[in-house]
């Protein structure tokens, strides 16, 4: 939230406690992004364009542990693709 610029090649990644639904909404956020929610073993069960100050809260369509925001059009990774995580570097295989 409150972000107005995301650097190319970036974005954030949350980790969550346990896999679940976890909702996503665009309150506060200036731009918009690629949304990749990510189950426990690294597979990408869903991803989504948002925009900006959207206020609708958007699911996944299975559950995730894990979620990644970078902007919107930068990610090019599918459902089913594997991600890997080394460090501070998000990969997909």
């Amino acid at each position: 939230m409150h972000e107005t610029n995301i650097p190319d090649d970036t974005g954030m990644f949350f980790i969550f406690e346990d896999e679940n639904y976890h909702g996503i909404w665009m309150k506060n956020t200036h731009i918009p992004l690629d949304v990749v929610w990510i189950n426990e073993s690294g597979t990408i069960v869903d991803i989504a364009t948002l925009q900006p100050h959207d206020m609708q809260t958007t699911m996944p369509k299975q559950p995730a542990k894990y979620i990644l925001e970078v902007n919107a059009g930068e990610f090019q990774g599918k459902v089913g693709d594997h991600v890997d995580r080394v460090g501070n570097t998000i990969r997909v295989l």
